[in-house]
């Protein structure tokens, strides 16, 4: 099945190539061109080890939806239409479920599911079900918000470009939120609610050495080709960003994959999980004062 996905993947990526050009393709995407490039070659990494195929297909979905978001940006940049915001709203969440997906999927990889049974502490489930409820309405917060953010500013030539700006700007900010709510969680305590998947021997402080080398010379690269090519500042360096959380996420929760399974499900010493039962109760109380609020206004 990985195959045939992979291959299937592989096929549509070569069909655009082809048929956009690689001279269209540099114009409409500028620096993350290289976002696209990536995409066949993470495809493929799924072959290599399939216990791993679930986080490399979560990375694909989050630069997928990079990419779509920079063509789309570039595209409604150059022509105008006047759009409704209903067209609009589908404009922008079709690109950002990818990006999305992404972040659910990679956490879906590495934890357990919240109506798993091998936790048999019912507290620390229960604060881990609240920690997943927060991820959730962190990641479609932004969505929430954009469009009456972008009602605002009203109608104009960029309405289009702007909606994806301030959605990516959203996201990035949302994300964080989410990785300061973790900073104190440990690694023993991740590896507690972490899926069995088979582990890897390297030192975790060397692979982050490489991932950071690595992500700083896709950077340099991605800002080279934006120079020279388009320059649209603002929105790749919020994809940069969006590819920088990103990784954070990855290593935060990641890093069980270098430790060894917790298989007796033994509570750790230092665990520790925060309860965000009312941050989340906070959260979506106010985005729904925020949206009939708007919708007041708006009439």
């Amino acid at each position: 099945m990985l195959v045939v996905l992979m291959g299937l993947f592989i096929a549509a990526w070569a069909t655009i190539f082809l048929y956009f050009g690689i001279s269209c393709l540099q114009t409409m995407l500028g620096g993350t061109i290289w976002f696209f490039y990536l995409l066949p070659i993470i495809a493929a990494l799924t072959l290599l080890n399939r216990n791993y195929a679930k986080i490399f297909w979560s990375v694909n979905s989050t630069f997928l939806g990079i990419v779509l978001v920079n063509y789309l940006h570039s595209y409604f940049n150059i022509h105008y239409f006047n759009i409704n915001l209903l067209i609009l709203a589908y404009l922008i969440f079709i690109p950002f479920s990818f990006v999305f997906c992404g972040y659910f999927y990679l956490i879906q990889s590495l934890l357990i599911s919240t109506t798993s049974k091998v936790i048999k502490n019912s507290e620390d489930m229960k604060a881990f079900k609240y920690f997943i409820a927060y991820t959730t309405v962190m990641i479609s917060a932004p969505i929430v918000l954009t469009l009456p953010l972008i009602d605002c500013l009203g109608h104009n030539r960029n309405i289009v470009s702007n909606g994806f700006e301030i959605a990516s700007g959203l996201f990035v900010s949302t994300i964080l939120m989410l990785l300061i709510q973790s900073r104190k969680i440990s690694k023993e305590t991740i590896n507690y609610f972490a899926m069995p998947i088979p582990r890897i021997t390297w030192s975790i402080e060397k692979v982050k050495k490489i991932i950071g080398i690595g992500t700083l010379i896709f950077i340099i690269f991605s800002a080279i080709a934006e120079l020279k090519i388009r320059q649209h500042w603002f929105i790749w360096s919020e994809s940069i960003a969006i590819l920088v959380v990103n990784i954070l996420v990855l290593l935060k929760f990641g890093q069980v994959i270098f430790m060894p399974i917790n298989v007796q499900r033994e509570r750790p010493i230092n665990f520790y999980f925060p309860v965000l039962k009312n941050r989340i109760i906070t959260i979506i109380t106010l985005l729904i004062i925020f949206m009939v609020a708007y919708a007041l206004v708006s009439k």
